[in-house]
């Protein structure tokens, strides 16, 4: 018997990696939920993480909960992802959505969601204002997320919808 199999068994859901820098790493996994060991397989470190990750595993009520304060838009992207609107959505479609939302959240994660007033969604389109299809699609999601807010009650209107698209610049349709 190899030493990579009594290893699973001893830390189940622990897998080894090779990082870019060749070096051998460890990672729990399992669920969809993933938490890195470090390098030193075994060690007080190793198990330490290993023991949080496992517990992280347990708590984990979703993707993102857990981890967002209550009231911010990060709870609110979590909580709009498990809604019926989302994913009644083709799965096509939620990627792409996941992909507009998700550099949303990474930016304004922790921040209340009742707090955010019109000149902050102007902002956030305005730094987007070079690309205005992108800026648009951001737009478009603002709304859908700020609406599910306001059917959860954490706000009473919804300031995204106060805003225009941007124009889209284009050569019509090709003949």
């Amino acid at each position: 018997m190899g030493s990579g199999l009594k290893r699973s068994r001893q830390y189940p859901g622990a897998t080894s990696y090779f990082d870019r820098h060749g070096k051998r790493r460890w990672r729990f996994r399992k669920g969809g939920f993933s938490a890195e060991l470090g390098p030193d397989y075994g060690s007080e470190d190793f198990i330490r993480r290993y023991e949080a990750a496992l517990e992280g595993h347990r708590t984990r009520g979703g993707v993102g909960a857990g981890r967002a304060k209550p009231g911010s838009v990060g709870l609110l992207v979590s909580k709009w992802y498990r809604s019926q609107d989302f994913l009644a959505l083709e799965a096509s479609t939620q990627r792409v959505y996941r992909g507009v939302v998700e550099s949303f959240r990474q930016q304004h994660g922790d921040k209340p969601v009742h707090l955010m007033q019109l000149r902050h969604v102007q902002d956030l389109l305005a730094a987007k204002a070079d690309t205005p299809a992108a800026a648009n699609s951001l737009r478009k999601r603002l709304i859908q997320l700020l609406d599910y807010a306001v059917t959860l009650e954490w706000r009473t209107g919804n300031p995204a919808r106060a805003t225009k698209p941007y124009k889209v610049a284009t050569e019509g349709f090709h003949t």
